[in-house]
Order: structure tokens, then sequence, then C-alpha cells
């Protein structure tokens, strides 16, 4: 039997998933084989990461995905919660050496977007475009957002909005009983209440207006720009600040990707 492809879906966080179940969907109509790593441990908050990985292999499942293609590279590395951008050379090794084990082509890479949203989700943005890079993937790599603040303070955010300086984008509209269930699934993270009390909203919106899939391409020269201007939503939120993102990612993307962010506000 032919081995099918691999589409990887690496995400930051348990729960970063909700950017993109139809694509992971989508990836299983195409005949591909989605395989999903988190890149840290997701113990940032009171849940424990035991508790966060089961509930995100819960909805993975769901979606169709084998137990045996959800990995959690961030657990066993101890990659930290909110520190992704202080480990990616070790987030490198361990998804180089996962992808390596799944003994498949890659024909298909999604990744966070280059937003300003979470600073582990602009850390993974770098990783995805590193492993990209490594092997050709650049054309068939994607990005999909989850949330921003760009153009609002004090904290506000906008969900499943991709930026335009991302891109455009290819955008899928999904059927009703997708959306539906899709915000059912949004459900299944009990021991993240708190977030899902500001994101629930907004993605019941997305889901109930708009309805679509957006996905947008990748461009190295893209990461040299901060993700929008003014202040960034971690900023606001004081868990991390640019320049200390940039010093931290620096070495990483001059190795790996031959270009750097900008340190400049």
């Amino acid at each position: 039997m032919p081995v099918p492809p691999l589409a990887v879906f690496l995400f930051a966080h348990q729960d970063d998933e909700f950017g993109c179940f139809a694509a992971i969907e989508a990836a299983r109509a195409d005949g591909l084989r989605p395989v999903c790593l988190y890149l840290t441990d997701g113990g940032g908050g009171r849940a424990t990461p035991q508790v966060r990985c089961a509930e995100s292999r819960r909805v993975l499942l769901s979606l169709g995905v084998a137990a045996e293609d959800i990995h959690f590279p961030g657990i066993s590395e101890r990659l930290p919660d909110g520190g992704l951008a202080g480990h990616l050379p070790a987030a490198f090794a361990a998804v180089q050496q996962c992808l390596l084990a799944c003994q498949a082509p890659v024909a298909r890479l999604l990744i966070h977007a280059w937003e300003g949203g979470h600073q582990d989700h602009d850390a993974a943005h770098l990783l995805g475009l590193a492993i990209a890079r490594s092997r050709d993937l650049l054309p068939r790599t994607r990005q999909f957002a989850l949330y921003h603040g760009a153009g609002l303070r004090h904290g506000l955010f906008r969900v499943l909005a991709p930026l335009a300086a991302n891109g455009p984008c290819d955008r899928t509209r999904l059927p009703w009983a997708s959306r539906l269930r899709y915000l059912r699934l949004c459900c299944g993270y009990p021991s993240q209440w708190k977030s899902w009390l500001g994101l629930l909203p907004f993605v019941g919106l997305h889901m109930l207006v708009q309805g679509t899939q957006d996905l947008q391409p990748v461009s190295l020269e893209r990461i040299q720009d901060r993700p929008h201007p003014g202040p960034l939503l971690y900023e606001e939120r004081g868990a991390a600040r640019w320049a200390e993102l940039v010093a931290a990612v620096t070495p990483f993307a001059a190795t790996h990707l031959g270009t750097t962010p900008t340190p400049a506000v």
C-alpha cells in the first residue's frame, strides 16, 4: 500500500487547533495524513499539561486524526508555555525528528500566522518557516490566524481575522453543519474556560456570519517587519516585549531563515 503524504500542523499550545478545524478535515479529504505537533507544554495556566493534552487529543480524534499522529514535543522536550522563543533550536530538532519517524513525505504545512497575538504564536511561525525552508515546503506552507490586536488598544483583540499584510486569503466557505460542529468542538476545552469566555463569542460570530476557513501564504521577507503597527497584543498584556522576542529569536532566525525580525518599534 502506498504511504499517504503528510499534512503537518504545528501548534504552539493545546487548543490552538481551533483555528484550522476545517483545514484538518480538508487534508483528510485530499488524501493526506494529518499530523499535529504541539510545541510547548501548555502549562502556563492552572490546568496541567496532561489535562490540556487530553482535551486536544479528544478534539483531534473527532476530526479523524489518528492517535499515533498526535505528538507533544513540547512535553517531551520541556518547552515552556510562554517561552518558546528561547527554545527554538530544541523545538526545531524535535519536530524534525518526529517528521522523520513518520516515514512519509510532507505535502502540506500549516503554521501560526505572523500576527502579534501571543509571543509563542509568533515564535511558532518562525519555527514553521525554518521547517518549511529546510524541506523546500515554502510554496506549500500556509498560515492561519487566531487572534491579534491590530488597530485596537487596551487588550482588545480580533479573532480569526487575517492581517492584510500577510497576503491574499485562500478562503473556503464552510457548510452550516460544519460551522455548528466546529463551534461545539470549541467547548471541548473545559480547563481553559476563562480563555474561551473571551474567544467563543468571536469564534461564534465568525462562524455564523462568515463561516470560512482562511489561510494565507508565507514569506521570509514578511518576518523582517513587526506583525502590525502599534502595540502588539502580548505587549499590551505585559506578557512579552517585541524587542525581547527579537533578541531571543535572532540567532535561530539568522541560522535557519537567513533573515531576522527588526527590533525597531
